[in-house]
């Protein structure tokens, strides 16, 4: 029955749906890329300013460079993957909010209210 209703709500607002998750797979884009980019810069960061490993590495560009642009490098291809990981929870996460504003703007109009009551 949930299972029923969820369908329900999802295809009775198809258009908030798909405009939230248009406007939702950007933003997760662009919060990968900048995740992948501040993960490098922190590289960056590390061998340029930790002594013991800056001594050993003569220009630190060129290996911000190699691991930017080459996407066999393990450094870049990690931080990908947790901030894919991580966006997929705040994917999740404002699905299920708009679910939950939809339902409380339902149970509103179903009652005489013209506002949420919860999620205003």
């Amino acid at each position: 029955m949930a299972a029923y209703d969820g369908f329900n709500l999802v295809w009775s607002n198809a258009l908030r749906f798909a405009v939230v998750g248009g406007i939702g797979e950007i933003i997760m884009f662009l919060g990968k890329i900048l995740i992948s980019v501040g993960t490098c810069l922190a590289f960056y960061l590390l061998v340029t300013y930790v002594e013991s490993i800056a001594s050993t590495i003569f220009e630190p560009i060129l290996l911000l460079i190699v691991i930017f642009f080459n996407l066999f490098q393990i450094v870049f291809i990690i931080s990908y993957a947790v901030s894919t990981l991580f966006m997929a929870v705040y994917s999740v996460a404002m699905d299920t909010l708009l679910a939950c504003f939809i339902v409380d703007e339902t149970n509103q109009q179903s009652k005489g209210g013209k506002a949420p009551l919860y999620a205003p």
